[in-house]
């Protein structure tokens, strides 16, 4: 066995491992009543991943991580979408990856932080306009919408200085975080005002942050889709096998096998795109920012249409909180929603892909 055939096989190992701790814990009931209120599922399963290494899953071992890169937290994205799991695991695991890549070992404490379970961090949920300012050193004005937690102890965002350019800062915000009520009641987004904040850093000399930020969320939430779909889509099939009609299961209908292998092969299309994504992510590639913004926009968009479809595969049983398709079918348009639009993403790709052909490189060789 090679090297890369050893890795792959580590990952699957570890998919495995983090597929049976969700199943015990991160079940339909949990998550159903996670929902309406009745439990703290978000905080005990971020403990627990806590303890099991989950949050370091892709920081380097010098920053009390496992080393696993792109590949590792993409195992662990698409296990946490499999079972619906909620908490601000997208938005804090993005911004670890973040803060490591741009920030280095001067921010080492709050990386470790963040791996032991202390820290969660709030990242821009869109392109909102933004109107915080750095003053005297101080940030002031309201967010644009960010992902994160009810608990929030920082925040990673845009603002604007004193000369009108663009710095990333970070800052722990002292007021609370105004939730704002969403369909995927199983994550939190809402503004925080920020009236003369200290910042714990401002990085004033990071060329390409915003991308990385955006490339590090996408990647996440094309994870997270793919394991939605995959899930729903399993679930489903296993659904047409038991409910009969005319004296018949529904799976044996011609039509309907037909719409379940459409689901598969558009889950296989697009699972070698976030592939292609996190691999060009792990090595650097020029090419990755393109990769990552059709990863994004091709994911959500096919576990919206594959959650939908489901749901009328079902028998169109409605929009009730009683049903896991249900469940599936919110969170797919609220990582459709996050981030920027699925025209935009294309856009974004056509003009790297642009770029990058202009710098000499060949179809086959953005495409290995």
């Amino acid at each position: 066995m090679n090297g890369s055939d050893s890795f792959a096989a580590e990952l699957a190992a570890l998919g495995e491992s983090i597929s049976d701790v969700l199943s015990a814990v991160s079940t339909r009931r949990a998550v159903h009543e996670y929902g309406g209120g009745r439990n703290q599922h978000d905080k005990e399963l971020w403990r627990q991943a806590a303890e099991l290494g989950w949050l370091g899953i892709g920081l380097p071992e010098a920053l009390g991580g496992l080393g696993l890169g792109q590949a590792g937290l993409d195992v662990l994205h698409r296990a946490l979408g499999r079972w619906l799991a909620p908490g601000p695991f997208i938005a804090t695991l993005s911004a670890a990856q973040w803060i490591s890549d741009v920030a280095g070992d001067e921010h080492g404490a709050l990386v470790a932080r963040i791996v032991a379970g202390d820290l969660t961090v709030a990242v821009p949920a869109g392109n909102g306009q933004n109107d915080l300012a750095l003053i005297d050193g101080r940030i002031r004005g309201t967010s644009p919408v960010l992902l994160g937690a009810d608990d929030i102890g920082l925040v990673i965002t845009p603002v604007a200085d004193e000369e009108g350019g663009i710095l990333w800062a970070l800052v722990e915000p002292h007021t609370g975080f105004n939730i704002l009520k969403m369909w995927d009641e199983t994550r939190h987004a809402g503004t925080i005002e920020f009236d003369g904040s200290e910042t714990v850093s401002i990085l004033r000399r990071a060329e390409g942050a915003g991308q990385l930020l955006s490339r590090q969320i996408a990647l996440a939430l094309a994870g997270d889709s793919m394991g939605g779909a995959e899930a729903i889509s399993d679930q489903t099939v296993e659904y047409l096998k038991t409910r009969v009609q005319f004296d018949r299961p529904v799976g044996s209908f011609q039509a309907v096998k037909h719409r379940a292998a459409d689901l598969f092969a558009l889950i296989a299309t697009n699972e070698c795109l976030l592939d292609q994504a996190v691999e060009t992510a792990d090595e650097r590639a020029a090419h990755a920012d393109m990769w990552s913004s059709l990863a994004k926009a091709g994911c959500t968009d096919a576990y919206v249409s594959i959650a939908t479809d489901c749901l009328e595969l079902h028998g169109g049983i409605g929009f009730t909180w009683e049903y896991d398709a249900h469940l599936f079918l919110r969170r797919a348009r609220f990582n459709q929603a996050l981030g920027r639009s699925s025209r935009e993403e294309y856009d974004i790709a056509a003009a790297r892909l642009a770029d990058v052909t202009y710098s000499g490189l060949s179809t086959t060789e953005l495409a290995r």
